[in-house]
């Protein structure tokens, strides 16, 4: 018998055997930053100075999921336009001028990586997993966002089992 079907007996067995819970994306998850597509950014920068959270979720009027933004994305964008900008060389400020008027739409990273509220944590596991991401937006039966899981907070889940 090969150890792989050796581990689903011993797994259907302990599942016969003990009433437990089985954790779901909803276990794991925390209340998002939410952004519309026209918000501007400096609305974007305060909320994730506000929230001290690294990652924001693009919406539609339904609470749809639009995309997402990161911090990491926006210091990117901010680096890049700011070596191009001649007066942030020479005076040392500005370094959000390039992107000043811009909103949410124009820097939004779209996917479609995401899990239900109700999906096995294992699920969530391998969307990290399988396409690096590192926040997965949780929607609900009516594709609304309800919700992200983030790395501390499947850490903070994980390691209670």
């Amino acid at each position: 018998m090969n150890i792989k079907r050796l581990r689903e007996e011993q797994a259907e067995y302990l599942d016969e055997q003990f009433s437990h819970k089985k954790l779901t994306a909803k276990d794991a998850m925390i209340k998002p930053i939410f952004l519309h597509r026209d918000d501007e950014i400096q609305i974007i920068i305060k909320k994730l100075q506000d929230e001290e959270h690294n990652y924001c979720i693009v919406v539609d009027e339904q609470k749809h999921f639009v995309g997402e933004i990161s911090v990491d994305k926006l210091i990117k964008l901010i680096a890049h336009t700011s070596l191009k900008e001649p007066l942030v060389e020479i005076l040392d400020i500005g370094f959000k001028r390039g992107i000043n008027f811009t909103t949410a739409k124009d820097h939004l990273v779209k996917h479609k990586n995401f899990v239900y509220e109700y999906d096995s944590i294992l699920e969530v596991l391998k969307i990290v997993d399988n396409n690096k991401s590192n926040y997965v937006p949780v929607l609900n039966d009516s594709q609304e966002v309800v919700g992200i899981v983030s790395p501390s907070s499947l850490l903070n889940l994980l390691s209670k089992y």
